[in-house]
């Protein structure tokens, strides 16, 4: 798909939600807006019809909320989700779905071009290698990452959490840091979603090593990691955070 404009369809029962999010893709070069709908009978019919490589849906849709709209598509090859929701209620059950992204209103304008981000690249054909996931050698996950003139192999479970550093990024583990010319997006990219999740603009962690979660201020919390390590999960973020981690 590389190279064409991608065709995105919004479906939301509340026109200024639907206005935001044309409003929002009419600035991206990569997507164009093929169609809205205000419910889920609409969207399921526009989405037959027209195509979209992406639909971008309320988790709540009136008529048939967003999930049973999926469920009867019946077409060979569905669109790409992102769910939005007005709370993290439903962000569990849009993952498991194999959602894109769950993006919670109101929609902030950074986190809407990281999801169409995220989108694209599952999108587009002929990723890079740089991009493809991390590979399985006898049960345990591996990835390369390139560090100045070397390349490394690393475990995903040994890595703790990665921070952006510029362009490049830094991976924490429990022997230490790594420096990789890569950039924090492409990484989180590259390693299993169910492993690992963004809680900030600035740093990804690997679920396997969260310890505990508390309150910080204004709807951001704090995440601990083994080794005692703190960081901010911003607001936006939390939905997405507690829908990976294990209840009770």
């Amino acid at each position: 798909m590389t190279g064409r404009r991608l065709r995105a369809l919004v479906a939301d029962g509340d026109p200024a939600v639907r206005k935001l999010l044309r409003r929002l893709l009419h600035k991206e070069r990569r997507f164009r807006l093929v169609g809205e709908a205000a419910d889920g009978r609409e969207a399921v019919a526009l989405i037959r019809e027209r195509s979209p490589d992406l639909a971008l849906l309320d988790a709540r849709l009136p008529g048939l909320d967003a999930f049973e709209a999926l469920n009867i598509l019946q077409i060979d090859a569905p669109p790409a989700v992102i769910f939005t929701g007005d709370d993290g209620g439903q962000a569990a059950r849009a993952f498991a779905a194999r959602a894109v992204d769950y993006l919670l209103k109101p929609i902030v304008p950074e986190r809407f071009r990281e999801a169409l981000e995220r989108a694209r690249d599952r999108l587009d054909s002929g990723a890079e290698t740089a991009s493809s996931p991390a590979r399985q050698t006898d049960g345990v996950a591996l990835i390369v990452v390139r560090s100045g003139s070397r390349r490394r192999l690393l475990a995903r479970e040994e890595i703790h959490y990665i921070l952006a550093d510029n362009a490049d990024a830094k991976l924490f583990t429990a022997g230490g840091s790594l420096l990789v010319n890569e950039s924090l997006g492409s990484l989180e990219r590259r390693l299993a979603p169910a492993h690992f999740v963004r809680v900030s603009r600035s740093a990804l962690i690997n679920l396997a090593h969260v310890t505990a979660l508390e309150a910080k201020s204004h709807g951001d919390q704090f995440v601990t990691l083994a080794g005692s390590t703190r960081l901010t999960v911003t607001r936006t973020r939390r939905a997405a955070l507690l829908a990976r981690l294990p209840s009770g």
